[in-house]
Order: structure tokens, then sequence, then C-alpha cells
């Protein structure tokens, strides 16, 4: 008699892991599309860096999901190639950036640190 009792609870929780699957990965993909639409927004207003880090976190999403996947890599591709390169990259460092400058020409920027260091970039 126990072993019939369980038969049908084990169905009812194999059914209910699928279905709670299923809406995951129905979530996932809607969120994928909507950080996909609001990341194509900051591309129309030509912000390059949200754009990029929005379609690198969408494509982080689809990586489960061929289906999607493929939109994501092509958006962050297109916006790889309209997005002007960086002028300048800079890695944060341990002490903060308390001042910026840049020299007369603009050629050259000094960053003053906390930690009494200045630093010519």
């Amino acid at each position: 008699m126990e072993c019939d009792e369980k038969e049908p609870r084990l169905e009812e929780a194999i059914i209910a892991t699928n279905e709670a699957n299923e809406m995951r990965s129905f979530a996932d993909q809607r969120l994928d599309q909507s950080l996909t639409a609001q990341t194509d927004a900051n591309v129309h207003l030509e912000h390059w860096q949200e754009a990029l880090r929005g379609y690198r976190h969408a494509l982080s999403i689809a990586q489960e999901y061929p289906s999607i996947k493929q939109a994501a890599e092509i958006a962050l591709w297109q916006t790889y190639q309209q997005a002007p390169p960086p002028i300048l990259e800079v890695q944060p460092r341990q002490s903060p950036v308390l001042t910026l400058t840049f020299s007369p020409n603009g050629m050259t920027v000094a960053s003053g640190r906390s930690a009494g260091q200045i630093r010519l970039i």
C-alpha cells in the first residue's frame, strides 16, 4: 500500500519540477528580451559603455537558450562595430583617485591619489 502512494507523489513531483523549469526558461527569455530592448535604447542614445554592458549581460543569460543566444551575439557584435574606440581606459588601483587634470595640450592626464601618489597617463 505504501509503495502505491509514493508513485503518484513522485509523478506529481516530476511534473511540478518540469513545470517550474519551463517557467524559469520563459522568465529568463523574457528577461533577456527586456535587457536587449533596454540596451537597444542605449545604442540609439549612443551610450556605448552601457550598451556593451547590457548586451554582455543579455548574452550571459542567453547562453542556455540557442534560439536567443544568436540574437544577443549579433547585437553585441553590431554595438562593437558602431561604438567608437575608447579614448582612455584606466584600470582601478588600491587607493582612490582624488583629482584628475589634463595637460595644456590635452595629451597627458595626471591623477592624484589619497596615498600621496601622482600618476601620469
